[in-house]
This record gives C-alpha cells, sequence and structure tokens, in this order.
C-alpha cells in the first residue's frame, strides 16, 4: 500500500495539460487495484476542495462529484477533471 502511496504523489505532482489527463487514468487505475483509497480532491473550476473515498470499482457514489473514464468531475460543471491528491 506504502508503494502506491508513493506513486500516487509522483502521478498527482505532475500539473500540465494533457500529462494530468493521462495521470488521472493512471491514478484511477492504481485505486482500482486497491481495497480503498482516500483522496483530497480539487476541482479546478471552483476551488473546492474535499476528501472522497475509493473502493476497488474506483469512486464511492457521491452527490457532487462523478468519475468518468478521463478523471473525476465536480458538479459545479467544470470541463476540467478535478486534482486528487493523496493524504499521506
Amino acid at each position: 500500500m506504502l508503494g502506491i502511496q508513493k506513486e500516487e504523489q509522483e502521478l498527482m505532482s505532475i500539473d500540465v495539460g494533457q500529462t494530468r489527463k493521462a495521470s488521472a487514468e493512471k491514478v484511477l487505475q492504481r485505486i482500482a487495484d486497491t481495497a480503498s483509497t482516500e483522496l483530497v480532491v480539487f476541482c479546478p473550476g471552483c476551488k473546492a476542495l474535499e476528501t472522497l473515498n475509493f473502493s476497488e470499482g474506483g469512486l464511492i457514489p457521491t452527490r457532487k462529484f462523478a468519475q468518468k473514464p478521463d478523471g473525476i468531475y465536480h458538479a459545479c460543471g467544470s470541463n476540467e477533471p478535478c486534482r486528487l491528491y493523496s493524504l499521506s
């Protein structure tokens, strides 16, 4: 589990256009391989910051956030995927 968190941090530290989408997909794939994970999610559109839970299937459903193939999106209507940060 510690190795996965380190990889998530490395992937999430990249903050460049298209690379962000690719890294979000990789993080979501890593999350799918673990039992459960908690990540901080930041919406670049409205600046919302929230802790979300992820399980083997991905994002545990919430009213405000949705998982799509290329990332996690906030219900504010932003066209940019949210940024994911590890708690540790």
